[in-house]
């Protein structure tokens, strides 16, 4: 209760707060960078759940995505040029047992272009507009105003409605931009792919006050993400990467790799092919380990986050856990323009 009363005070007041964020931040392609819509080749569904502070609220804080992204083509010769792609993406945080609650919806939009006849250069260009909608119920909180000290807290002393919204819906715009080598590579292949992204997030600083009369514009979100994959032996495939976020005072850096073991060579739909297990270390934060399974048409991915930040003796190092889902609709003829990493 009292972790979720200082963080729901935290927002009613002035400050910049840290956008929420994904361990499996590859599958959520749109909540990490709008250019991603262009990347995907084929029809592809994502979703991911989080859960994390179960440890330290009543009610753990559960972030969850849902994208949907649609590869755009046109006939060049006897193949398919990929153009881009557009993208649909709702994301749902709620913070713990103040129902503090954040909804939003994305259009995304964005362009390929490359930059060698042998399509092994690309530059994806991405943009994102949406609107977000953000609640508080402060009917499950208790503030020192309530206390008496004969009877407890005084749920009839409420917070003045005519002081806070308890809703507030705003637009928001972002953009993002990718460039990768050789990312059509087939597992059998030799040699490496490469990626390196940029994206910026709420481009027009819109105002997330909840107190009438006060402007608190969300700060600008800024993130880099880069790595590549290599084949480390005939069955093996290796992609270090990392991650770094920076939104006003807040930085976040991920650094780890993706381990890939191709086990089947079978191509039912059902029967995995793969197996993708990683470590990452989220500075000064968290360890995070990983593990996937699935084929082209699918992946299933879990992750936990053991907590080793000072917080550690309150939360006993349990930090967060997730689970994603990817569904894609294969066409042969178009080979998957992006491999790493994939869960």
């Amino acid at each position: 209760m009292w972790a979720c009363i200082f963080f729901v005070s935290l927002c009613l007041i002035e400050v910049r707060a840290q956008d929420a964020a994904f361990s499996q931040y590859y599958a959520s392609g749109l909540y990490l960078n709008p250019a991603m819509a262009g990347v995907y080749s084929n029809l592809t569904f994502n979703s991911s759940y989080r859960n994390q502070w179960r440890s330290v609220a009543n009610i753990p804080y559960v972030t969850n995505q849902i994208s949907l992204i649609k590869p755009l083509y046109s006939k060049r010769g006897i193949e398919d040029a990929h153009l881009g792609g557009l993208g649909l993406s709702i994301y749902n945080d709620r913070a713990g047992d103040g129902n503090f609650k954040t909804i939003g919806i994305n259009l995304n939009a964005a362009y390929n272009l490359w930059l060698s006849s042998n399509r092994k250069n690309c530059i994806t260009f991405g943009l994102q507009g949406g609107i977000v909608q953000r609640n508080i119920d402060f009917t499950n909180l208790q503030w020192g105003s309530q206390f008496n000290p004969y009877i407890g807290y005084d749920v009839t002393e409420l917070v003045s409605e005519e002081s806070i919204n308890t809703g507030r819906i705003y637009a928001d715009v972002s953009a993002g931009a990718i460039y990768y080598y050789n990312a059509g590579r087939d597992y059998s292949e030799k040699g490496y792919s490469a990626y390196m992204g940029i994206a910026a997030y709420h481009l027009t600083s819109p105002n997330e006050s909840m107190v009438k009369g006060v402007i608190n514009k969300v700060p600008y979100l800024f993130k880099l993400h880069a790595g590549f994959e290599v084949k480390a032996g005939e069955r093996w495939n290796i992609s270090p990467n990392v991650l770094v976020l920076s939104q006003n005072p807040f930085r976040q850096i991920n650094a780890g790799a993706y381990f890939t073991y191709v086990f089947n060579d079978q191509k039912k739909f059902l029967a995995p092919r793969d197996v993708i297990f990683g470590g990452w270390y989220r500075l000064q934060d968290a360890f995070i380990a990983s593990l996937g399974l699935g084929n082209d048409n699918y992946m299933i991915g879990f992750s936990y986050d053991y907590n080793a930040s000072a917080l550690k003796s309150i939360s006993r190092g349990r930090g967060a856990y997730e689970i994603s889902l990817t569904l894609m609709k294969v066409r042969e003829s178009r080979s998957r323009r992006f491999y790493t990493p994939r869960i």
